[in-house]
């Protein structure tokens, strides 16, 4: 039997080839099967973005059918999104679990965000300075440390100290200079002075007397005789 040709022909020619077309397209991504891991389910968006319009939604441990992967808006850390292979829409992969190899879809998802990452923008300015933060707790106290070297010897001090006094008596209205002398080899260090009567007696000047002599420069105001003693400390001054 001969096979007719004309508009016959030609109809059953375009529906071979379209049925190849639709086979070719079907076929362009393997599905892969997944699973949703998110305890409250997923939902389904019109794009691969948390704000596109809602299609649907796969409760928890739903089996769900991948066609293909697009880079979209992030969820949680994860940009990618899963195109869905028997329904219309895609789904965040931070809530599903594939459970084979997703290609990524020759088109992208049509979402904000989608096709491959840009360069890193350039680096913005500065921001202000914060507060200062509260001061810490202190610190345990560290192990001591290793013994110093002992330091260089320092200037030697005083020795040999004396004490040393002279007593004058000054006449009612009279002034005098008595001088407390240091033994030979000593210098004088401190001094000072008695009076028999305070009131009596003014004291002029009690100073040293070069290296060796404490001097006091006393005056009797009273009317009787009064006793006035100069006294030093002595001591070898290496």
């Amino acid at each position: 039997m001969q096979l007719r040709t004309g508009a016959a022909g030609a109809t059953l020619g375009a529906l071979t080839l379209g049925l190849t077309m639709a086979v070719t397209s079907t076929a362009a991504y393997a599905a892969t099967p997944g699973t949703v891991t998110a305890r409250t389910g997923v939902i389904v968006r019109a794009k691969a973005t948390a704000g596109s319009a809602k299609l649907g939604a796969y409760r928890a441990n739903a089996r769900i059918s991948i066609q293909c992967k697009v880079n979209g808006q992030n969820v949680g850390g994860n940009r990618l999104w899963y195109k869905l292979n028997a329904r219309s829409g895609y789904v965040a992969a931070r809530y599903v679990r594939n459970n084979g190899t997703v290609p990524m879809c020759g088109h992208g998802g049509g979402g904000a965000g989608a096709g491959k990452q840009g360069p890193p923008g350039p680096r913005g300015p500065q921001g202000p300075k914060g507060p200062k933060g509260a001061k810490g707790a202190t610190g345990p106290k560290g192990a001591t440390g290793p013994k110093g070297a002992t330091g260089a010897r320092g200037p030697a001090g005083l020795s040999a100290l004396q004490h040393v006094s002279a007593v004058k008596v000054i006449p009612a209205g009279d002034s005098a200079v008595i001088l407390a002398n240091c033994p030979a080899g000593k210098k004088v260090i401190s001094g000072g002075f008695s009076r028999g009567n305070p009131s009596d007696v003014d004291i002029v000047n009690s100073l040293p007397h070069g290296d060796n002599a404490w001097m006091v420069l006393a005056r009797n105001k009273g009317t009787g005789v009064q006793n006035v003693t100069a006294e030093a400390t002595c001591a070898h001054v290496d």
